[in-house]
């Protein structure tokens, strides 16, 4: 298994370092800037000026480094190192003094870098989230390398929560953690680049976006809109906003209506958390959540305390978990004291239907229907499917195109995430070792994707968006003295394109 991973994995990181440097050698290349050479490792990259040294543009290595994918891209000294020459244009050197200031522009020193918790230390309208963070280790978050995209809630914004929840907060640091890691999530995202959809927290809870003349941010009963955008950090990037966003299942006062229990659905799995009163009620839920999906997939975190008050809404909240893998694309469910609440991605207004008409009137719902695919979202979608299939391979009876049983959740979840946006085509494509006879092997390769393409039509993907290919043993995985890994070899791939 560690073999099979390891072999995978550089196999994988190779394909994609090969479209990073592709995409920066384009930039580049799109601005008669050049010739230069991309390296990456992982995702982390290096500019080469292995034919002439070359003069690069702040402005066009910032637009570099904030290409899809690219972690970081650091400049070699061959680009670097530029002698005066009369023939030098924008497209090769330059002098070594323009050279300089644009080096010093370029790569400002780790000890002057402004991080997302200087910014909010240097901002007035921030005293009080600064002082808020202080008493957690999110500050500390924050200062590190990110990225970061923090929507901060103003002086005021705290002011309308009310002096009673605030008290309440500080008095609980592991709840203020929680309210805090709610404004926080793990990209730099500016506000050209927010769209309509929901955005996964720090907290790992949601929170909806809705882009119309201003941004709007939706969790539960808070609504916020951004006042001033695009805060830049060397780390990330700031967004104010005018209220405080508290999880789904909080609402301000004297007392926070902490969540009792929550059930999160994403990618093919469902996260139980929380608390019951009874290993009964505990087994329902798990039995609810597993109706519509494999049990493997589902993931207990449930804890049973016999003096824990059961609230009433238990079962309906039970029903609504049973309903949520078949009617979300993603989503979570949160039972407070004061009833269940229901964010989350739908794909058909039938989905939605089925949700409102089984739940019952005690539930608050919040869902906003999947986006169109971006490249940018395919692109992802095929980085996860492959990064899926290395940790945890499809598998098939020996010599035969049949899934054995043991692949059924893996499947489950391929289909889940397939599904996460609209408009992709998936092509699958099988693979064999180099035993046996190459015909017979490129047969085996073909059936193999076909199978996978009909348990995922089975699974309600669309057959239209499905396509597949073989390649029997013409592309085996060898290690670094080119001997074959036969069990890596025999493998499924994706390629996820938006026609």
């Amino acid at each position: 298994m560690v073999g099979v991973f390891a072999v995978g994995a550089a196999i994988f990181g190779a394909r994609v370092e090969n479209d990073l440097e592709r995409r920066v050698v384009e930039q580049f290349n799109n601005a008669q800037v050049g010739p230069v050479t991309a390296r990456f490792s992982g995702q982390d990259g290096t500019l080469l000026c292995l034919e002439v040294a070359v003069a690069i543009p702040d402005d066009l290595l910032e637009r570099s480094r904030a290409l899809w994918g690219v972690s970081a891209l650091d400049v070699d000294d061959s680009c670097r190192q530029v002698a005066p020459s009369a023939n030098s244009d924008a497209s090769g050197a330059l002098a070594t003094e323009g050279l300089a200031m644009a080096e010093s522009a370029a790569t400002p020193s780790s000890a002057n870098a402004e991080t997302v918790a200087s910014l909010v230390a240097a901002g007035s309208q921030f005293s009080t989230l600064q002082d808020l963070l202080g008493d957690t280790l999110l500050n500390v978050t924050l200062a590190g390398d990110g990225p970061f995209t923090l929507f901060a809630p103003t002086n005021e914004a705290f002011q309308a929560l009310g002096a009673d929840a605030i008290v309440a907060l500080g008095r609980d640091t592991e709840l203020l953690t929680t309210v805090l890691e709610h404004h926080v999530t793990a990209a730099a995202v500016t506000s050209a680049d927010l769209r309509n959809g929901v955005v996964e927290m720090l907290d790992e809870s949601l929170i909806t976006v809705e882009v119309a003349d201003s941004v709007t941010l939706i969790s539960g009963a808070s609504i916020a809109t951004v006042t001033e955008p695009d805060l830049i950090a060397d780390n990330g990037v700031i967004h104010a906003i005018d209220q405080v966003l508290l999880p789904i299942g909080m609402t301000a006062g004297a007392e926070i209506d902490e969540p009792l229990l929550s059930a999160e659905v994403a990618d093919g799995q469902i996260f139980l958390r929380g608390t019951v009163a009874t290993d009964a009620q505990r087994i329902e839920l798990i039995r609810a959540a597993g109706v519509r999906m494999n049990p493997a997939n589902v993931v207990d975190d449930l804890v049973v305390d016999s003096g824990f008050d059961a609230d009433a809404n238990a079962e309906g909240f039970a029903n609504l978990v049973s309903l949520m893998v078949p009617n979300l694309i993603r989503g979570e469910a949160m039972l407070t004291s004061s009833g269940v609440t229901l964010v989350g991605v739908y794909a058909t207004d039938e989905q939605v239907g089925i949700l409102k008409s089984v739940s019952g009137d005690d539930v608050t719902f919040d869902l906003t229907e999947r986006a169109a695919a971006t490249e940018a979202d395919a692109a992802m979608l095929e980085i996860d499917l492959n990064a899926l299939m290395i940790a945890n391979p499809i598998l098939f009876d020996a010599s035969s195109t049949q899934i054995t049983a043991d692949s059924a959740a893996i499947i489950d979840r391929v289909a889940a995430i397939s599904n996460r946006v609209g408009g992709v085509a998936v092509e699958i494509r099988g693979h064999t070792d180099t035993d046996g006879e190459a015909a017979e092997n490129q047969q085996l390769s073909e059936g193999r994707a076909e199978a996978v393409s009909a348990a995922l039509v089975d699974r309600r993907i669309a057959v239209g968006s499905l396509t597949t290919a073989g390649f029997g043993g013409s592309q085996p995985i060898v290690d670094a003295a080119g001997v074959e890994d036969k069990a890596a070899s025999r493998r499924v791939e994706f390629v996820v394109t938006v026609p």
